[in-house]
């Protein structure tokens, strides 16, 4: 193959290949900036770009257009490819070429000089292998215009898009072009934004021009401020609301849209004036701005309520320096309400069908105004206020109005301690109740009847009627002397007998003064039964019996403390006082004495309510027995305890016991005594062994703990001296009621054999 023909060849085929890539350089170039300007176009009637930033787009757009076109274009049409370069692209489209190709080109001239050494054999061969090649080919297979064509396709389209829209809207198409360069030329309004105020202007007025367009909104302080926007021409985005206040702050209010195409949003809280316009995203829309001015509304300063209470309740007036009542049904309430800012009217609304207080002006100049009604039930109001201009108060607040209903009394019936009693034909029974009522306490009547019949004896156990009677605690202490009291029976009036059985019921009332009445609470279905003396004794000899039980436990109980309290010490002692007792040991001292204290308190009203059956039941007939009937009441009268023992009732009668005053007493004596020792147990040893225990684990000087355990035994070994002395006493009593209980089965039947020797003269 001559290499002369084939470089004249691959040189026509590098022009192609130059001409090819022109041709790409321009396709792109023209494609780009197609592309370029349909996005600036966009942005720019989207965005309304300022001058400044279009002008470098401008710049950047000629910079990269004109950088692309030396690299595309120019700098190929200024490169000659050689037949070599194209031998070069030829080989790398057909692989079987392997070289054979470039070495041809250059294996020719000078190249076969004898001087070069190279085999003309090989060359020829290397020729005619190459020329066999190239018949195989085509040259023209190393183009690839696929992607020409895609490019050229994109170009053109884009091309059109540009050419086309042009077209159509020349006016858009000058104004970006007038604006690519930096004119002043703004995009034409797409939407268009309507504000509209809803809602009743209670707080907030609205100015309008000739065609119904707000101008300006006058609002109160610290009200809200709806505000509707209507969209006319395409659907924006977003809606919001630029505002610029007097201070100068600058922020925006976002809208929600609605399913009526409105958008809808709350100034609130407003506390200073600003200027708003509604704003859609369309930079060219007409920004017309509206001002809000704010003023000051009338407002409650303050609040004053002067409560008249029911006479009943006793209370004084009183003036509350708050809006909230609380006071009893009846109450008589006047409010003065101080306001602020000029007022015309005012009303107090409630939140019930009760219909509204007109206010009245007490000192106009200096906005006081006063209006009042009753409390009848609970419920809550508040204070409307109405200036000169017709604005009221915001958000008016609201005030607690609480009926306090009068409560009926409590009651508590302390004597008789149970529902069911057995008193003897000559006994008393006494009535101990305990009162309670919040304003005033108006009677406590007693109601007894005989079992089955209706007659009911009603009694008023208060000793007085007089003011004091209407305080809201009472202590009624009375009695009822069987003996000297009458009631209807079936055969008639007559006094208790054995076998009767009788109801009562106690009622009190308060001192409510209404159309009602007063409150009424009742205590019914309580028993008293009239029992033998026998049969008295017996039960009270029972009762005894289980005491004796308790007073055995006790001392037990009493007698393990000590021998604790003494290992105590001794553990003590045993480290020479280098080593204090543990805090829980003492502690546990302590306790475990307190609750010796407790159970002795608890056996002191035992005994002493077997003290009063007896006294009372007037087992004991002697005369001094009688006389203690009425010292024993007028105690009982006089003592305010209600919870617990009252020692201040038997320490007295106890200590005159023991002094003589009473003289020789048989079987209340001996009772009395028993009573002596655990008063004694539960007034003064077992405290004092107690305080003595805390005092010891109190002590800050080691060596001074030993000391206060020491009488802390003392004091518990008194109260096992009286616990001994106290169950001797009660042998010796079950001794002295056998005697007693041989004597009286004798006296009766002493009388049955009278009784029986008396028919048997009559019979005769």
């Amino acid at each position: 193959m001559d290499p002369r023909t084939l470089r004249a060849e691959l040189e026509r085929l590098g022009g192609r290949i130059r001409s090819l890539a022109v041709l790409y350089g321009v396709v792109e170039v023209v494609g780009l900036a197609a592309a370029s300007l349909a996005v600036l176009f966009l942005l720019d009637r989207w965005l309304s770009l300022p001058a400044g930033v279009r002008l470098l787009f401008l710049a950047i757009l000629v910079v990269g257009l004109g950088a692309l076109a030396y690299r595309k274009i120019l700098r190929p049409l200024r490169r000659r490819l050689t037949a070599e370069d194209a031998a070069v692209a030829v080989e790398r489209r057909f692989e079987e070429f392997d070289g054979r190709l470039l070495s041809t080109l250059e294996l020719e001239g000078d190249a076969l000089a004898s001087d070069r050494n190279v085999s003309v054999d090989l060359v020829e061969r290397l020729r005619e292998e190459t020329a066999r090649i190239v018949d195989g080919v085509s040259f023209r297979g190393i183009f690839e215009l696929r992607h020409l064509r895609r490019i050229a396709l994109g170009a053109a389209v884009m091309l059109a898009i540009d050419v086309g829209y042009g077209a159509l809207r020349p006016d858009l198409a000058g104004i970006f072009l007038a604006r690519l360069v930096g004119g002043d030329v703004r995009w034409p309004q797409r939407i268009f934004l309507q504000v509209e105020f809803p809602g009743a202007a209670e707080n907030f007025t609205v100015a309008r021009d000739a065609d119904g367009r707000p101008t300006g909104v006058r609002i109160a302080r610290g009200a809200s401020l709806p505000v509707t926007v209507r969209a006319r021409g395409e659907a924006p985005r977003f809606v919001e609301l630029r505002t610029e206040a007097e201070s100068g702050r600058s922020g925006s209010l976002q809208l929600t849209p609605t399913a009526g195409g409105e958008w809808v949003g709350r100034f609130r809280n407003v506390r200073e004036g600003f200027v708003f316009h509604a704003h859609d995203g369309d930079p060219n829309d007409d920004g017309r701005e509206i001002p809000v001015e704010v003023f000051t509304p009338p407002g409650v300063a303050s609040i004053t309520s002067e409560l008249t209470f029911p006479a009943y309740t006793g209370l004084a007036r009183r003036r509350e320096d708050r809006g909230d009542v609380e006071a009893p049904v009846g109450t008589s309430v006047r409010l003065e309400i101080a306001t602020s800012g000029a007022v015309a009217a005012g009303r107090i609304e409630f939140d019930d069908d009760a219909p509204p207080v007109a206010l009245t002006p007490v000192e106009a100049s200096a906005g006081v105004w006063s209006g009042g009604f009753e409390v009848v039930e609970s419920l809550s109001y508040t204070v409307h206020l109405e200036a000169e201009n017709g604005f009221r108060n915001l958000d008016p607040v609201t005030y607690a109005v609480i009926a306090v209903k009068d409560r009926a009394p409590t009651v508590r019936v302390l004597e008789p301690a149970r529902a069911h009693v057995e008193v003897t034909a000559e006994g008393i029974v006494p009535f101990r109740v305990v009162v309670d009522d919040d304003y005033g306490i108006g009677a406590v009547d007693l109601a007894m009847n005989a079992f089955g019949v209706e007659a009911t004896r009603a009694t008023d156990l208060r000793d007085d009627v007089g003011p004091e009677a209407s305080e809201r605690r009472r202590i009624v202490y009375s009695h009822l002397d069987l003996p000297a009291t009458t009631f209807e029976h079936e055969d008639g009036a007559r006094v208790p007998q054995v076998g009767d059985s009788y109801t009562y019921a106690l009622r009190v009332t308060d001192n409510r003064a209404s159309a009602d009445g007063p409150n009424e609470t009742a205590v019914e279905d309580r028993r008293v039964d009239v029992v033998s003396q026998n049969e008295k004794m017996r039960l009270l000899t029972e009762r005894q019996i289980r005491m004796k039980d308790e007073v055995q436990q006790l001392r037990e109980l009493q007698a393990e403390k000590v021998e604790r309290l003494a290992q105590i010490l001794t553990d003590y002692e045993a480290t020479e006082g280098d080593v204090s007792p543990e805090a829980d040991e003492l502690a546990a001292a302590e306790i475990g004495q307190a609750q010796i204290t407790n159970r002795a308190t608890r056996l002191c009203r035992d005994f002493t309510d077997v003290y009063e059956d007896y006294l009372l039941n007037r087992i004991d007939r002697t005369a001094a027995a009688e006389r203690l009937i009425p010292l024993l009441l007028e105690r009982k009268r006089g003592s305010s305890q209600i919870d617990g023992f009252d020692f201040g009732v038997y320490r007295p009668i106890v200590e005159a016991y023991r002094s003589g005053t009473y003289g020789k007493l048989d079987v209340l004596g001996r009772l009395l005594e028993m009573v002596s020792c655990i008063l004694d147990v539960a007034e003064l040893h077992s405290p004092q062994a107690g305080v003595a225990v805390g005092d010891a684990r109190l002590e800050v000087d080691p060596t001074e703990r030993p000391e206060g355990i020491r009488r802390a035994i003392e004091h518990q070994k008194a109260v096992l001296l009286q616990l001994d002395a106290l169950l001797e006493r009660m042998d010796e009593w079950e001794d002295f009621q056998e005697i007693l209980t041989l004597f009286r089965d004798l006296l009766e039947d002493q009388r049955d054999l009278n009784s029986r020797t008396r028919e048997s003269m009559r019979s005769r």
